[in-house]
């Protein structure tokens, strides 16, 4: 709800919370420290390191209800509904707080504890195994929600637990952190893996909106490495899950890849975005219209990045012309154009082992739900 009117806005006192724009698309919780004589208002704004603005006070925002008495709540769905809330207002930084919540309770109730089932996601396997120690304050710790973690630090960070693996070597892992840990469940408990990936998948879409692509790309590469193990270990299939199941089965699968495809566009990965869409149309859904966009939006990023790398080093040429003129050198021969270092691009992964047929449409909303379920 906006703060309109002026009786609202001259209500503000100091250490009042509201949400303020920090750029066109985006807005942050933020303190108010003093309201001015002009109508402005200067306030602190913790998720940018605390930095300090002036903003219109007829153009600010208050809090939701559950922000304003920080209150909890012991539904994963329910913190999912308030995190795709808070994405709708563009405040992304609250979005994902919500996420996570949603994520430490699923946690709590389904890895931290001894015996509980898990699948552990490595850079090169996802390996299964039962958790045979919790090491720290557990659950009490895993579950401050709304304690702003040390800077670098995640809130799903805190813990840590010992793991002993179905098979494969080595045998066990000691102190494998909380958050590379996800519950591994059976068939008959699907509803709640959805819930869990798209939690985790809206994780990174907040990242990808705060400019955090490297740990966006972390999130939903869990979820495609989960749901890859459900197919090659858990036998999820047409034949076992019947056509239902198995085309909401696909249709999370689609979405992450292209969920993946597209935080791989946001850090010039072209090759391995174009990898992503193909993958979709090629082995899950040929007519998916979403996976169809991404690979045109993906000719379209990597032209337009040529272009201005062929503008660049035509700058850079001409620079060097005019400072070679200026010390009485000969430019080097040619036609005038240095040819830049490019960017490695390490190219397409080895994902496609993924096969089938049916439809697996839909795809994250504009709002941040994850439409996995």
């Amino acid at each position: 709800m906006d703060l309109e009117d002026s009786q609202e806005a001259s209500a503000l006192s100091e250490s009042t919370l509201v949400r303020v724009a920090v750029s066109p698309h985006q807005r942050e919780l933020a303190t108010v420290l003093a309201q001015n004589e002009d109508g402005t208002l200067l306030v602190r704004i913790p998720a940018l390191w605390n930095s300090e603005r002036t903003v219109d006070a007829a153009a600010v925002q208050a809090p939701l209800d559950f922000e304003m008495n920080h209150s909890g709540c012991d539904d994963a769905e329910e913190y999912k509904a308030r995190g795709n809330l808070l994405f709708r207002l563009a405040d992304f930084t609250a979005a994902l707080q919500q996420y996570e919540a949603g994520i430490a309770l699923l946690r709590r109730d389904l890895v931290c504890s001894v015996g509980a089932d898990v699948l552990h996601v490595l850079p090169d396997q996802t390996r299964a195994g039962y958790v045979t120690d919790v090491n720290g304050p557990g659950e009490q710790q895993e579950m401050m929600l709304f304690e702003e973690p040390a800077a670098g630090e995640s809130r799903m960070g805190f813990v840590t637990v010992d793991v002993a693996y179905v098979a494969g070597a080595p045998e066990d892992m000691t102190g494998v952190r909380l958050r590379d840990l996800h519950p591994r469940v059976d068939l008959s408990n699907l509803g709640t893996l959805y819930l869990y990936l798209a939690l985790l998948s809206n994780c990174a879409r907040s990242l990808s909106k705060k400019s955090l692509p490297q740990e966006a790309l972390e999130c939903v590469t869990a979820v495609i490495q989960i749901l890859k193990y459900m197919v090659a270990n858990e036998r999820v299939s047409l034949e076992v899950v019947g056509q239902e199941a198995w085309n909401t089965f696909k249709t999370a699968l689609a979405n992450a890849y292209v969920l993946r495809g597209h935080i791989h566009i946001q850090m010039s990965k072209f090759s391995k975005a174009q990898a992503d869409a193909n993958l979709v149309l090629s082995r899950i859904d040929r007519n998916s219209q979403k996976a169809r966009d991404l690979h045109t939006k993906c000719q379209r990023r990597a032209q337009q990045t040529e272009r201005q790398n062929k503008r660049l080093a035509r700058d850079v040429s001409r620079w060097v012309e005019e400072a070679m003129h200026r010390n009485g050198q000969e430019a080097p021969p040619g036609d005038g154009i240095v040819d830049l270092p490019q960017r490695p691009d390490p190219g397409r992964d080895d994902d496609a082992d993924f096969d089938g047929s049916g439809s697996a449409n839909g795809m994250h909303s504009e709002d941040g739900e994850c439409n996995m379920s």
